[in-house]
């Protein structure tokens, strides 16, 4: 039911090589975190696409982008393994992979505030006197 097997690996090379293949259940595995993205689930026996509808091969062209792809990535895989652990919060090995995409996440995220600014409230870069907020665009905002 799975339709990557037409994807272009070479896209997102770091993301597909980092999936756990861990089995949650009969035969539950974890799809990687670009996966879990584009598709919207990171539990690949819960995925099962609408009619013939394929999900869009995300390519950011920019640095930026790239950095931007990464934090949504990383945030959509805590998500999805947060609510696993709702229900099943003794999961050990669900609570490893959790811990190494949040540590994943938080890099990510230093990463794209070193260079762009804060991407939230939390940010360090919110903890400076003048706030940073209005230096530059938020990722969201397109200004001319």
């Amino acid at each position: 039911m799975n339709n990557y097997n037409d994807y272009d690996k070479d896209l997102y090379p770091e993301a597909i090589e980092e999936s756990y293949d861990y089995r949650v259940n009969e035969g539950k595995y974890l799809a990687t975190p670009y996966e879990a993205l584009v598709r919207g689930n990171i539990f690949n026996e819960l995925y099962s696409p609408y009619k013939n509808y394929k999900p869009k091969n995300l390519n950011p062209t920019t640095e930026k982008g790239k950095l931007l792809l990464d934090l949504r990535m990383y945030n959509q895989a805590l998500i999805d393994l947060n609510l696993f652990l709702d229900l099943k919060p003794n999961d050990t090995n669900i609570i490893n992979i959790r811990a190494d995409y949040l540590s994943k996440y938080n890099k990510a995220r230093e990463n794209y505030e070193k260079k762009y600014g804060p991407i939230g409230l939390d940010s360090e870069y919110t903890k400076q006197s003048p706030w940073a907020w209005d230096e530059d665009n938020f990722p969201w905002e397109v200004r001319d």
